[in-house]
């Protein structure tokens, strides 16, 4: 179990540090002419959120939450 719990936690940081590259990107990024790829990391961002949302479920039945 304590693998499972492991491999959980990576799952979750891995995507932590998505969005955190996400939002560094973003913000790094001219303004202008820059709309679509700003929507496509508020895209990955939320798409990284939602990976999280669903992987906190499981650790919590592991006993564990995210660190």
């Amino acid at each position: 179990m304590e693998d499972l719990r492991e491999f959980i936690q990576d799952l979750i940081q891995i995507n932590n540090d998505r969005i955190e590259g996400y939002n560094k990107s973003a913000g790094l990024l001219p303004k202008e002419h820059n709309e679509d790829l700003q929507s496509n990391f508020a895209r990955f961002r939320t798409q990284s959120q939602g990976f999280i949302r669903e992987l906190e479920p499981f650790l919590a039945e592991l006993g564990d939450t995210p660190t």
